[in-house]
């Protein structure tokens, strides 16, 4: 299932570019581009979403821009696979395993025309399945179900009597 959360983007920021512009007067020799926040209610799980985010509307070039920005992607974090830009679209999937932030992810983009050029930082909001909040002491919340897992144990018991400790690699017999 693909999910388009760009209805739900908010431009929450707008970041002025820095090169080329720290002695401009005139400020529209300049790229402006949005930092958008996609919300929970977008959809989009830490686990197997992808979705797309259209930045068209969201960048403004310089006056004397070349026509033909270039987008790329700077950075994106480790909870999020196939992060692409391809004709002013990221396209992304949410991508949770154990350690990995599952309340959020970060993508930043980059936008140069000529001698300008600026980045702007997505930020999605999983949403959660489940409450995140109500498991015991001895489980741990899955994002991927929203169940409590059991934390399990680490000492194994073998049926001819030994055991062993299976973080130490300890064996008693």
């Amino acid at each position: 299932m693909i999910t388009d959360p760009n209805k739900a983007c908010r431009c929450n920021t707008v970041v002025t570019s820095k090169t080329g512009c720290e002695s401009s007067i005139n400020k529209s020799n300049c790229i402006s581009l949005c930092n958008l926040v996609v919300p929970q209610d977008s959809n989009i799980f830490p686990c197997g979403t992808t979705g797309t985010i259209d930045l068209t509307g969201k960048v403004t070039l310089p006056s004397d821009s070349t026509g033909s920005p270039i987008y790329s992607i700077a950075y994106h974090s480790d909870n999020l696979k196939n992060v692409s830009v391809v004709n002013k679209i990221i396209s992304f999937t949410s991508d949770y395993s154990d350690g990995k932030d599952f309340k959020s992810a970060k993508i930043v983009y980059k936008v140069k025309d000529g001698i300008y050029e600026e980045n702007g930082t997505i930020i999605i909001v999983f949403k959660q399945v489940g409450n995140p909040y109500s498991c015991n002491d001895n489980e741990k919340y899955n994002p991927c179900t929203g169940a409590c897992d059991s934390l399990g144990s680490d000492l194994e018991i073998t049926s001819d009597g030994t055991s062993s400790y299976l973080d130490s690699g300890l064996t008693f017999e």
